[in-house]
């Protein structure tokens, strides 16, 4: 995005309930609002570019059939060892439309929810694109507000959850996103970091063993299963 359009970015280990018990696993990019000195204004709808060279696996979308819109989210890898993802993406460019076409690797729907149908479905792709290269656009929808940016690092030592059992090798090589770039394009981001105490890009790992301190989980649940669905049963004691 261009960095006008980025006020502020929530660090690593957020908390949002009910939805987000656990610490949350990406960063927040806020994006632009139409009236700045209103928090409760709606977003712009802004430009979303490609963050480096990398090769798109695959788009999933929840389509809202009845109105005709749809929220995208989009897996990404840099090199065999580092991905990511992007979501709450509003629109793509028509390149990547014409590509989410079946068959999907799976489909969810439609479906009815209230008065409107929906339907979620992932397709499989591989398309390379350069720094910099159109995706589509963020923001710009009600209840927009944000986008969501993730990295995995499997060279980074995994973190030490109390119990890692509980969770899966993604989860335990989560990493800063903007830590890959380069160090100037770094150094402008982090200051727009919502939090001044080390680490300034936050923490997704809060257990703290012999105390209470960390994520308790309800008994036979697991990230490693299912997240969403653990962490509708789980509370967490943390430092914010």
């Amino acid at each position: 995005m261009a960095l006008e359009d980025i006020p502020y970015i929530l660090p690593l280990g957020n908390f949002n309930p009910p939805g987000h018990v656990f610490p949350t696993n990406h960063l927040y990019f806020q994006i632009r609002r139409s009236n700045p000195s209103d928090a409760n204004s709606p977003t712009e709808r802004v430009a979303l570019v490609a963050p480096g060279d990398l090769t798109m696996t695959a788009i999933r979308a929840s389509e809202n059939l009845t109105r005709g819109t749809a929220d995208y989210s989009l897996t990404f890898v840099v090199c065999e060892e580092f991905s990511g993802y992007l979501n709450h993406v509003t629109t793509l460019v028509p390149e990547l439309v014409d590509l989410y076409q079946p068959p999907f690797r799976w489909c969810n729907g439609p479906y009815t929810a209230g008065s409107e149908q929906f339907r979620l479905c992932e397709k499989e792709v591989a398309i390379r694109l350069g720094a910099g290269d159109p995706i589509g656009t963020v923001g710009g929808e009600p209840g927009v507000f944000a986008f969501d940016f993730g990295a995995i690092d499997g060279r980074l030592p995994a973190l030490a959850f109390a119990n890692p059992q509980r969770w899966s090798p993604d989860e335990r090589k989560r990493a800063c996103a903007l830590d890959y770039f380069t160090n100037e394009v770094k150094q402008t981001l982090q200051a727009k970091l919502d939090r001044s105490i080390e680490p300034v890009c936050g923490e997704i790992e809060q257990d703290e063993p012999a105390t209470a301190q960390g994520i308790w989980f309800l008994p036979g649940t697991s990230v490693e299963d299912d997240r969403a669905g653990a962490e509708n049963q789980a509370i967490t004691l943390a430092q914010v």
